[in-house]
């Protein structure tokens, strides 16, 4: 018994002092504790993205008539999402699977490239003429000017190491496109390979304001999201005093909680338009009223 308590002891001791150690060698590499220049493509100024596009009916999401529809609206900014291929190509898709948007019940990540990129995309149970982008369709169609939340639905090696490929094909692009995930390892492995590109870490809820910190400098996010509904008061305080309002970006926001969230003083929003909510100038005035 006092055997298997020494053991014990022995195995937490070296637990510590893993984590010590870890913890040191992060502070050293990390530049330290403390607040940093953050990058910031908006300016500061309130940015409203548009979720996938405008997606009305007939229009599905992630298609180039959803953007092409974003940018009638008046948007300069849109949310649209990453994924990739069994033979690794990147495209914007939002699901693991086919079933939804191609009506195909299968894995994304069982089909080759080929297999899809031809295949029509339903609007609900309406089959529409528009198709899925590849990445590189997506980037070469948008106005460089657009700034892009990319969110991205697998944090593969492989996904990063294509993102990085294609950020020195496309050297201006990280001028305009913000790299969105829930692994601060992922976004760091980018950063640590491309220090131009500005990163976004998804998941930064209310509660976790003591995650800020403990990051050490140089591994600190550019920006942080999260779900509205995930933002309280306690937050809002701390995003003020940390001079964060205009690094916080919220999704989840339409008709029935815009005027709630513009009220708390957020000024970054994914939106899921709708023509009824007003224009797109209304809106910023009243974010810039708000502010």
């Amino acid at each position: 018994m006092f055997k298997n308590k020494n053991i014990i002891k022995s195995i937490l001791k070296l637990a510590l002092a893993s984590f010590l150690f870890i913890l040191i060698i992060l502070i050293i590499f990390g530049g330290g504790y403390g607040h940093v220049s953050l990058k910031n493509l908006t300016q500061g100024h309130p940015v409203l993205f548009a979720h996938r596009g405008v997606v009305q009916k007939g229009i599905v999401e992630n298609s180039k008539a959803a953007f092409d529809l974003a940018v009638n609206y008046g948007f300069k900014a849109v949310e649209t999402d990453l994924n990739i291929t069994r033979d690794g190509k990147l495209i914007i898709f939002h699901d693991k699977d086919l079933k939804r948007l191609l009506h195909i019940d299968t894995s994304l990540y069982q089909v080759d490239w080929q297999f899809i990129k031809d295949k029509n995309l339903f609007s609900g149970k309406i089959k529409t003429p528009q198709k899925i982008m590849s990445f590189e369709q997506f980037l070469n169609y948008t106005n460089p000017e657009t700034i892009v939340y990319l969110d991205i639905k697998n944090h593969s090696w492989q996904v990063a190491d294509s993102l990085l490929h294609f950020f020195k094909k496309y050297p201006h692009a990280h001028e305009h496109i913000m790299i969105a995930d829930e692994s601060l390892l992922f976004l760091n492995y980018l950063r640590a390979k491309n220090n131009r590109i500005t990163v976004i870490w998804e998941g930064f809820n209310n509660g976790k304001e003591w995650l800020y910190h403990i990051i050490p400098r140089k591994f600190k996010p550019d920006y942080y999201a999260s779900f509205f509904h995930k933002v309280d008061q306690n937050q809002m305080t701390f995003l003020k005093k940390n001079h964060l309002v205009s690094q916080k970006i919220v999704y989840g926001i339409d008709k029935t909680n815009l005027e709630k969230a513009i009220n708390m003083g957020l000024i970054n929003i994914i939106l899921d338009y709708k023509p009824e909510m007003g224009t797109l100038n209304e809106i910023y005035h009243r974010l810039q009223k708000s502010e």
